[in-house]
């Protein structure tokens, strides 16, 4: 059986309290120089979620509901003209 851990590392909070994140990290979350980087305390842990993932992760939120559905702006628009007369 194969065992899949999670990447750890240690890292330490500075005087000016920021918190430097190792680059294997930043590589394996591809966060590149001024990459938005949310940051969250949930169950006393430090989350951290990048914007590209946040993008992501509500895409698929949006494809779990709509389904196969495309071109749902089209169909908002063209019920707006409808509704509008034009």
């Amino acid at each position: 059986m194969v065992e899949v851990r999670p990447t750890s590392v240690r890292a330490k909070v500075d005087r000016q309290g920021r918190l430097v994140i190792p680059a294997e990290i930043r590589r394996e979350l591809e966060i590149g120089p001024d990459e938005p980087v949310t940051l969250w305390v949930e169950g006393g842990v430090l989350r951290a979620m990048t914007l590209k993932q946040a993008i992501k992760n509500a895409q698929a939120i949006a494809r779990k509901h709509l389904g196969d559905r495309t071109g749902i702006v089209d169909d908002f628009l063209r019920e707006r003209r409808e509704v509008s007369g034009d």
